[in-house]
């Protein structure tokens, strides 16, 4: 990191686990740092590390040319952001946003930002409070993409691997919507998995370690979310098929006959096979299954 960088002043504003998180990470990596929390007791550890502790959020904004809100939600962030002092403060200076937020929230604070003439990001924190202290942290970024570069040596400061989605800050929200979507839908089907195994007597650590590591590291995997990607992102659902809608459909129903049959409820693959054959029925049962996409986006359309 630059000398030039380590001399910017940054506020931290809200000190849960992830905000002390990110202020623990800027003062190790040798900013200026300046931070405010609703309770004192939250800021004196950081205090003693060499941080600024203001006395209030205008002041904060008033010591550094960065703003970091961590707060929890937006209504805390209305509350002590969005304020004609700290927009006066903060004039000419740059508001991360980092907390959770929906898209109208950020469209909000957006709006107010740009009102006060204060450049804007919205990061989405992807990792543990203990993956940014580790420097292992991913986070997403949409605004305007002059700013997100040159700001790099900060985000980076912040744990490390920025990504910078999009210039519509409320991007960040919907990609990470998208991530989201697919742990929650990993991790559960993981351990319906894992129930299924243990049901039949099968060790779950050898399902972990002898199917699901290797088919994941393997690469695999990946090949065929980039294959589905690009079908994906053109709209193509006939090129590179490795096995169509309908093989796919065909293949579900024994498997949900065995999984029955072992006493486990299917109701998590209920809605995958009316997917299915929804997605066959609208014509694509000989393209590849990404053409699921679609009938994603005509039920989306259908239901407004």
């Amino acid at each position: 990191m630059s000398t030039e960088s380590t001399k910017l002043r940054v506020s931290v504003i809200g000190l849960g686990l992830m905000g002390s998180a990110l202020a623990d990470a800027l003062i190790t990596n040798g900013f200026t740092v300046t931070v405010w929390n609703r309770t004192r007791a939250k800021a004196e550890p950081l205090e003693k590390m060499g941080a600024h502790l203001a006395a209030s959020v205008a002041e904060a904004a008033r010591r550094s040319e960065v703003v970091i809100v961590c707060l929890l939600g937006h209504a805390a962030t209305r509350e002590a952001v969005m304020t004609d002092e700290v927009g006066a403060a903060m004039r000419g200076k740059t508001l991360v946003q980092l907390s959770t937020t929906s898209v109208e929230e950020v469209d909000e604070l957006a709006r107010w930002a740009e009102a006060s003439d204060i450049a804007f990001l919205k990061g989405a924190i992807l990792v543990t409070p203990d993956d940014i202290r580790a420097g292992r942290g991913a986070t997403l970024y949409g605004g305007p993409q002059h700013l997100f570069n040159r700001l790099r040596p900060l985000l980076d400061g912040l744990g490390g691997q920025p990504s910078f989605i999009s210039d519509r800050p409320a991007d960040t929200i919907r990609t990470a919507s998208a991530l989201y979507s697919f742990l929650y839908s990993a991790l559960l089907s993981f351990l319906y998995g894992a129930a299924i195994c243990r049901q039949s007597g099968i060790p779950v650590e050898i399902f972990t370690r002898n199917v699901i590591e290797p088919f994941v590291m393997g690469g695999s995997l990946m090949s065929y979310f980039n294959s589905s990607g690009r079908a994906a992102d053109t709209g193509r659902y006939d090129e590179n098929i490795q096995a169509t809608t309908d093989a796919w459909l065909e293949g579900l129903s024994p498997i949900m006959a065995d999984i029955k049959a072992l006493g486990i409820d299917t109701a998590i693959l209920e809605p995958l096979k009316a997917l299915l054959d929804q997605t066959s029925k609208d014509g694509y049962g000989d393209q590849d299954i990404a053409a699921v996409i679609e009938t994603l986006l005509h039920t989306k359309h259908e239901t407004k």
